[in-house]
């Protein structure tokens, strides 16, 4: 049987795709975001990829740049599903199969995975009707329901620090103000990056080894807490990014000002131009470091003149 792993954060849409091609004899294996869905197509090796372009932890992109680098996955057919039509021409000099627009008609998707890897021994036509009731909710949802029906107002921390579930209601006043907390940069030549997507701290930290500092890389919102008042270092970049039970910047963010060891740290926090985040976040707006997707450069120059702006 023919193996397809589907990746959307959409429960909608995954659960849709997933009751199509599932209701035509193929194995389906699904993510749920992009970090889950690079680590089940390492393990699982599939024969077809189909990705949602924005997801948690790593995009569509920056999945299908990665497989296409590796000779195990470099020739896995992937079909993108997305709604910024602007990157189809990036995604065609990539190489991927075929990408479809958002909102896609269910059938022209399956038609693409038939060209793709052909069609199961057991299945010469579609099926007509078969899951046609399970998808028609999903169908219908227009972006902004399906939006609203996404929740990451409630995550759950575990490890060895806030084991509670927790509303961003409930941490929105500390003792003190933090936008008006003075920060200063220590003489320490440890900078702390953190965040879930790691080729991005990584570049991040080869990039401050080239300005004289050594990079300490946190993965998890736990342990960049643990390792900030460990390290006390001069610096904290932390990425924000859509879906909280990822990364939570804004909790870390909070814990670090509450904490004296890193109470006067800088603290910067870096996204993507198209992440979303509350207009009413503990975060200063000058301390977001906003840069395009595509543009790591961006980034990298944005952190440089947040160093110098800091250095005493």
């Amino acid at each position: 049987m023919k193996k397809i792993l589907v990746a959307d954060d959409d429960p909608h849409i995954l659960k849709l795709i997933e009751t199509r091609l599932a209701a035509n004899h193929y194995e389906i294996i699904t993510a749920s975001d992009g970090l889950q869905a690079f680590e089940k197509i390492k393990s699982s090796s599939p024969d077809l990829i189909v990705l949602d372009e924005l997801m948690p932890g790593l995009s569509g992109y920056h999945i299908a740049t990665e497989l296409k680098k590796t000779a195990e996955t470099a020739n896995i057919p992937i079909i993108i599903i997305s709604a910024k039509t602007t990157m189809q021409y990036l995604f065609e000099e990539l190489g991927v199969f075929c990408f479809l627009s958002k909102p896609f008609d269910p059938q022209e998707l399956l038609r693409q995975v038939q060209r793709a890897i052909g069609k199961p021994p057991e299945d010469e036509t579609l099926a007509d009707g078969e899951g046609d009731s399970q998808d028609q909710d999903a169908e219908n949802k227009n972006p902004e329901q399906i939006e609203e029906d996404t929740d990451y107002g409630n995550v759950s921390m575990t490890g060895g620090f806030h084991d509670r579930s927790f509303k961003m209601s409930d941490i929105r006043h500390l003792p003190d103000t933090v936008q008006e907390i003075q920060e200063t940069m220590g003489d320490s030549e440890k900078i702390l990056i953190a965040g879930p997507q790691k080729f991005i701290l990584e570049s991040l930290q080869e990039f401050v080894k080239t300005l004289g500092y050594s990079a300490i890389l946190s993965f998890e919102t736990n342990d960049a807490v643990k390792q900030a008042a460990k390290a006390k270092p001069a610096f904290i970049f932390a990425e924000i990014v859509k879906g909280r039970d990822l990364f939570d910047c804004e909790q870390f963010y909070r814990v670090a000002k509450e904490n004296p060891e890193t109470r006067q740290t800088p603290f910067v926090a870096f996204c993507y131009e198209s992440v979303e985040f509350e207009e009413d976040t503990l975060i200063p707006g000058d301390r977001i470091l906003i840069y395009s997707e595509f543009n790591l450069s961006d980034l990298k120059k944005g952190v440089h003149e947040f160093l110098d702006k800091f250095k005493s």
